[in-house]
């Protein structure tokens, strides 16, 4: 005889709350803005002609995001 009731849904004390949903998504676009860096600094390293504008091109780079990813931190961490 099957069973009269079946759970297809997995219980919602096992599924993450707004603050690990928020956690676990600034981790990974943490994560993606890691490998970013790195893949443009060696396309920097191995590409660039003029330093000058390997300068510029990374200080713009890092007054843009920098800033950007301390706001995500900040708010991450406050949920």
């Amino acid at each position: 005889m099957p069973p009269t009731s079946v759970q297809f849904t997995p219980p919602i004390e096992s599924m993450l709350t707004l603050g690990e949903g928020v956690l676990f998504v600034f981790y990974a676009i943490a994560a993606i803005y890691l490998i970013f860096t790195a893949i443009i600094y060696y396309h920097w390293q191995q590409y660039s002609t003029d330093p000058k504008m390997n300068w510029i091109t990374g200080a713009i780079y890092l007054t843009t995001t920098v800033p950007l990813l301390f706001a995500m931190t900040i708010l991450a961490f406050t949920i």
